[in-house]
């Protein structure tokens, strides 16, 4: 029976240690995610996501991440665009002037500036407000006019400015 207590004590010592060296063997095999977890400070997390695709909400959340051995994705190069085009109307008389953007931020409200150019010294100002879905996308017509030759709209969102475009339905 004493021989039995020695054996058993002796294995759980030598399982007791196995625990405590085991985390040592675990990082000097499994490499340093410090490297991948210093891409995320000063900013750096907004450039990068989740294997699975979903967006980092601060640094500390990337930073957690990437020391735990998850994997850094670069966001991908996306461009900002707003377009103009018309659609016609239950009136034949207006048109509706439709704004379409694509890369700007989710769930984002954005002030438009559109300008209606009619050739002459005096440009005329339509201000609205438009808020992206969840992709940074929107699309909607801002409000309509009436359908008349050499009539030019152009809206601008966050600097940057679609083409001028003449309006017909």
């Amino acid at each position: 029976m004493h021989r039995f207590l020695n054996a058993t004590a002796a294995t759980a010592a030598a399982m007791s240690l196995s625990l405590l060296l085991a985390p040592a063997a675990i990082a000097s095999t499994g490499g340093d995610n410090s490297d991948a977890a210093k891409l995320c400070q000063g900013g750096g997390y907004a450039d990068y996501q989740r294997s699975d695709g979903t967006r980092f909400a601060n640094e500390g959340a990337c930073v957690s991440y990437a020391a735990r051995g998850g994997q850094l994705v670069n966001l991908p190069v996306v461009t900002r665009s707003v377009v103009v085009s018309f659609a016609t109307t239950s009136n034949s008389d207006f048109c509706g002037v439709v704004l379409t953007l694509t890369g700007f931020d989710p769930l984002t409200s954005y002030p438009v500036d559109t300008v209606l150019d009619r050739g002459l010294p005096t440009l005329e100002y339509y201000p609205r407000t438009v808020v992206t879905d969840a992709d940074g996308a929107f699309s909607g017509v801002l409000f309509t006019y009436i359908d008349g030759p050499g009539i030019y709209f152009s809206s601008t969102v966050d600097g940057v400015t679609s083409s001028k475009e003449l309006i017909n339905c």
